[in-house]
């Protein structure tokens, strides 16, 4: 799983074209180190190329990491499952969100083994988005509202407080 919080406060997200960095270097990263705590392929094959081409002092731009964060996922195993979260997108620049949308819809088209959730205000338009790339009606969309999150949060501790009870029932430290 990869995972992405965007942040308001930090003021590099509203910088034109580094918050769309920030967000791709961020999930590329997470999927460079594998679960057995060595690079991919495709990390190696870019820091290779990123090293030798140094003295030309070449930047990399957001189609170099557009397509580092590709690679990476073209090299994970293809019974791997990805699941990409990104939340409070709303909270980057508008246009950037858009750019990064559009990205994401055509990795998960092109690649059934990725799955991407976002959470994101109404202003970025995530349904719109999604429904033009993957052409699908089936975009699954919820709505949060401040009743259903208050809801939700009583049950869960209500929940985590009676496992906690269950499991101090045969302890002496519990009351």
């Amino acid at each position: 799983m990869s995972w992405y919080f965007c942040d308001e406060g930090n003021p590099k997200l509203k910088v034109k074209g580094l918050g769309l960095e920030i967000i791709i270097r961020a999930l590329a990263s997470r999927l460079a180190l594998l679960p057995d705590r060595t690079l991919a392929k495709a990390a190696k094959t870019s820091y290779t190329v990123a090293e030798s081409s140094h003295s030309q002092e070449k930047d990399y731009t957001i189609e170099d990491w557009e397509k580092l964060f590709e690679d990476l996922v073209k090299d994970s195993p293809t019974q791997s499952q990805i699941v990409i979260v990104v939340d409070a997108l709303d909270e980057c620049d508008s246009v950037e969100a858009e750019h990064f949308l559009i990205f994401m819809m055509k990795i998960v088209k092109d690649h059934p083994n990725v799955r991407f959730l976002c959470s994101s205000h109404q202003q970025v338009r995530v349904r719109e988005i999604s429904k033009r790339i993957l052409q699908t009606d089936y975009v699954p969309d919820v709505e949060m509202t401040e009743a259903a999150t208050a809801e939700s949060m009583k049950i869960f501790i209500t929940e985590e407080l009676e496992a906690m009870r269950a499991e101090c029932s045969d302890s002496i430290f519990c009351a």
